[in-house]
């Protein structure tokens, strides 16, 4: 009896979990209205800085991260559920803190770029355009 070679195929490849983040990311962001894009660009360019700075830190602790926290929650840049929630998720283990805040600086650093390309994209703007080139470096030993 002959062998079905559709059966011998193996399962699709599993899905990398990264890309998959990616693509569900890219999703949320294209499917906001504009003004609820603008905000969540306005809240990840101001938790940007903040968490960058905290994951940069080798003597970071879960003091820094709750008052960090809470001084966004009182400059109304954060809703206080919000914040709950980020300090919630935060691992009790000291020395597994600064991964978790670089996970959490890398997630929200592609969130940003994701929203900001929906943006350019319901605006009809062509990628690339409208965007201010970064500044350049100052040459070492340049006054500034």
């Amino acid at each position: 009896m002959p062998s079905n070679p559709l059966a011998a195929r193996s399962a699709a490849p599993p899905v990398d979990p990264a890309l998959m983040r990616h693509a569900q990311m890219w999703q949320a962001m294209h499917g906001q209205e504009p003004d609820a894009l603008h905000k969540t660009v306005q809240t990840l360019d101001y938790g940007l800085p903040i968490l960058g700075a905290l994951a940069g830190n080798p003597k970071v602790t879960a003091k820094d991260v709750i008052k960090a926290t809470s001084a966004a929650v009182a400059d109304q840049k954060l809703a206080p559920s919000a914040g709950v929630a980020f300090i919630s998720q935060m691992p009790a283990d000291p020395d597994k803190l600064r991964g978790w805040l670089r996970d959490k600086y890398a997630a929200n650093l592609a969130a940003a770029v994701h929203a900001k390309a929906a943006l350019m994209s319901k605006a009809g703007m062509p990628p690339g355009q409208g965007l201010a080139p970064p500044p350049a470096a100052p040459a070492p030993g340049a006054m500034q």
